[in-house]
């Protein structure tokens, strides 16, 4: 993506399940580069989007609708069902397994009490 993209071309990236994008300065020409990572400016990821508007609400004042409670913008009308599951003593492989059979973005991890202590995708690296 070139640094000369506009916000929404980045959110319409983000929103189809990727973490992070490449951003290029659009005025260095590939064949020019003298090495491979000039003209490459850093990754723009979902963290960075999030951090921006939560150190900058104004910017929320333009998206209409911007104010509304979750529930009200039905965000939650295509989430799944049911909230998997996983006990915290439960071996990693078995968290993932669980997060490939179950179609599922993520899972609750709960101790043997029921209380919720984590939650894991499978992007997770770190355990």
């Amino acid at each position: 993506m070139s640094n000369q993209s506009n916000v929404y071309d980045a959110l319409k990236i983000l929103s189809r399940g990727i973490l992070r994008v490449m951003v290029i300065d659009s005025n260095v020409e590939g064949h020019q580069q003298e090495k491979e990572e000039e003209g490459i400016l850093g990754l723009f990821t979902q963290s960075d989007i999030i951090r921006f508007l939560a150190s900058n609400p104004y910017w929320l004042n333009f998206v209409p609708n911007s104010n509304k409670k979750l529930n009200e913008l039905k965000i939650f009308d295509n989430l799944f069902e049911k909230v998997v599951l996983i006990e915290q003593s439960s071996p990693a492989y078995l968290a993932f397994k669980k997060i490939a059979e179950s179609n599922s973005p993520g899972l609750v991890v709960v101790d043997s009490d029921g209380r919720v202590v984590a939650s894991l995708s499978a992007n997770c690296s770190m355990l």
